[in-house]
């Protein structure tokens, strides 16, 4: 049975100050819809999961490496994979609203708390 989720339907998480998002979950992959405020800067992160993002509004710098960096103006319709374990962060240009769709695979163990996934969405849904 496929999972279906309506973003709009379901609760939002805001793990820091300006992030709200939504983090679904299948076998192989976690996917995290984002809405990142104006102002927003991440703090700088490493993770195990190979991760890809593409922006669909807004505009993020993303900078990647430890010592030296790489940077990354991003706008709509960028795509910016990050190798696992490679130092990142990231902050929003401008004063529009990022919404941004994160890909991590395999799933992100730090998201999967919070995530939607298929067995809790079929007790969700009576099936």
């Amino acid at each position: 049975m496929p999972l279906f989720v309506q973003t709009e339907q379901v609760p939002w998480s805001s793990p820091l100050p300006g992030v709200k998002r939504v983090d679904v979950t299948g076998q192989g992959l976690l996917l995290s819809l984002a809405h990142v405020q104006p102002g927003f800067s991440s703090p700088p992160e490493r993770h195990a999961e190979e991760q890809v993002n593409v922006i669909l509004q807004g505009t993020m710098e993303w900078v990647l490496g430890d010592q030296e960096n790489e940077v990354f103006l991003c706008g709509p319709g960028s795509i910016l994979i990050i190798e696992p374990d490679m130092p990142h962060s990231n902050r929003v240009i401008g004063d529009e609203e990022v919404v941004i769709l994160h890909a991590f695979a395999p799933p992100r163990q730090a998201l999967l708390a919070g995530a939607i996934t298929l067995p809790a969405w079929r007790k969700v849904q009576g099936r």
